[in-house]
């Protein structure tokens, strides 16, 4: 019983606190990724924060020797 509880009271605060949160936050608002995009996605795995971008490890292997 208190399993089913505690997943009623999860799912009631996600219902109805999510949302309106997610729209009062306007860094949250973007656009969805599509599928061919999100396949460009796998290879970048690191944070630049030189340029804040997202790279690769190859890249970080050739600026590493730069």
């Amino acid at each position: 019983m208190p399993r089913l509880m505690m997943r009623l009271r999860l799912w009631w605060v996600t219902a109805n606190n999510l949302e309106p949160r997610h729209n009062a936050n306007p860094e949250l608002h973007v656009e969805p990724l599509t599928l061919l995009e999100s396949f460009k996605c796998i290879r970048y795995r690191l944070w630049d924060e030189a340029n804040f971008r997202l790279i690769g490890f190859g890249e970080l292997k050739k600026t590493a020797r730069a």
